[in-house]
């Protein structure tokens, strides 16, 4: 019996490779669980009846997608595909359940999956660290591209979020006041580029349809090369805050040590979940936010950790109703 892989998309934005793998482990032996969509099965025996059960999956309100690759590598020998420290997977280790990333033993040099490398930021030295660090932050690179086309950005105009909502709902709502030829883009932060195929009709559609604009931007201008995304917004779960201090003002004081708090989780605000505190900031574009500090409020001292969320673009907004993976 072959390992399977599958492909899944439309998931909750927080949920990380141990919700999905809780999700997945129901339906098999689950070897790999990665964030940016990828789950493989041990010993499947009906590859296409698992891929029909798994498509069929409900997490509270998202419908689950799942497909088999067009294209599957074939597989290596067990004894190389099981090398080096998987995230999710150890040879030793019970399949059905996760574990953290481990050093491998001996001298080796330590290997790292690609999702490690998203999630934990592990660079080419394999130390942790930035790989400009060692000649200090302030170095700069210098480069030289050859740009053969530019022109993909004339008649483009860039729109600033008047509230943090929905992105496919904004992009709904554009379909739905007949705006289907406008194409949208999310930058970060509350900017999104906005464009359209046809030369010139973004210019008149924005023109003759400028109330309906603002109802939704609090500027829509056209893009210009000056324009740099300096800011960005990320889901950041607050663990360590005491039960008894577990309000909306402590959401905020706590979260604006790491950026400005921007919207709350339904979840966390109904106590739905009391795992995390999970507040949505924003930042600067070049931070990352994964630290730990100390707090007293109201007298009573906590460490709080914070832990940010590696999300999907298309997902940038969208809310947790509170329905975990159990």
């Amino acid at each position: 019996m072959a390992d399977t892989s599958f492909f899944f998309t439309n998931f909750p934005e927080h949920f990380m490779e141990r919700d999905l793998w809780k999700v997945f482990q129901r339906w098999g032996r689950v070897l790999d669980v990665f964030k940016f969509g990828f789950v493989r099965f041990q010993g499947v025996n009906d590859v296409f009846s698992l891929e029909r059960k798994l498509d069929a999956i409900w997490i509270g309100t998202w419908k689950l997608q799942v497909n088999l690759p067009k294209y599957q590598r074939k597989d290596g020998p067990r004894k190389q595909r099981n090398e080096g420290s998987r995230l999710g997977w150890d040879s030793k280790l019970n399949t059905t359940q996760p574990r953290e990333a481990g050093n491998v033993k001996g001298k080796q040099t330590e290997q790292f999956s690609f999702a490690q490398v998203v999630s934990d930021g592990v660079v080419k030295n394999g130390t942790g660290e930035n790989a400009s660090s060692s000649q200090g932050d302030e170095t700069v690179y210098q480069i030289t591209v050859e740009i053969k086309q530019d022109s993909w950005l004339e008649g483009s105009y860039v729109g600033s979020f008047k509230e943090f909502s929905c992105l496919q709902s904004i992009k709904e709502s554009f379909v739905m006041g007949g705006f289907s030829l406008v194409k949208l883009r999310y930058l970060g932060g509350r900017f999104a580029l906005l464009s359209c195929e046809e030369e010139g009709s973004l210019r008149k559609i924005i023109a003759d349809n400028r109330s309906w604009f603002d109802e939704i931007f609090t500027s829509v201008t056209p893009w210009d090369g000056s324009f740099e995304l300096k800011e960005r917004c990320a889901w950041i779960r607050c663990r360590g805050i005491l039960l008894q201090l577990w309000c909306n003002q402590s959401f905020s004081k706590v979260g604006a040590v790491v950026g400005e708090v921007v919207e709350t989780d339904e979840a966390t605000e109904k106590r739905e979940t009391l795992e995390f505190a999970r507040v949505r900031v924003k930042t600067l574009v070049s931070s990352t936010i994964n630290m730990e500090k100390d707090f007293v409020i109201n007298g009573c001292q906590c460490k709080v950790t914070f832990e940010e969320e590696v999300s999907f673009p298309e997902m940038w907004i969208g809310k947790w109703n509170g329905v975990g993976s159990e």
